[in-house]
């Protein structure tokens, strides 16, 4: 396994972990009431911060356990990231639509919020999971 493929299995499990604890602390804090009552913002903020340091601090782990692997990046594996990022900002450019067609019927911010946190997700984990396809299987 490449350095690069084990970076994109880091990014898919940072933003797939975060968004799981992100919706088990947010169903937690609002203790059965609506979840629009929440915190949100907080948890949503400690979510997305904990999502960026864990992908960083991944990618330095991984950098520092294996060194040599770490600048070995040849055209098969810049050809799958670039494709891979395409995939992934398509499908942001898709999933965009729920929350600007929140913003247009006015509904509260929590919604449009977790809207636009989920597209993000949900563009991570496809543009990861089309790396990692390319990865095991090739791409034509």
């Amino acid at each position: 396994m490449s350095f690069e493929e084990k970076g994109a299995w880091l990014y898919l499990g940072a933003a797939v972990v975060t968004y799981v604890g992100y919706v088990v602390a947010l169903l937690v804090r609002a203790g059965g009431s609506a979840l629009s009552q929440a915190p949100w913002v907080s948890t949503m903020l400690w979510a997305i911060g904990a999502s960026i340091v864990l992908s960083v601090a991944g990618q330095v782990v991984l950098g520092v356990a294996r060194p040599s692997e770490a600048h070995e990046k040849d055209v098969r594996d810049e050809e799958i990231n670039r494709r891979g990022e395409f995939v992934g900002g398509m499908t942001l450019g898709v999933a965009m639509v729920v929350p600007f067609a929140l913003t247009l019927l006015e509904q509260p911010h929590v919604w449009v919020a977790n809207a636009m946190y989920l597209a993000f997700t949900v563009a991570a984990v496809v543009g990861s999971v089309a790396k990692l396809v390319a990865y095991r299987r090739g791409f034509r």
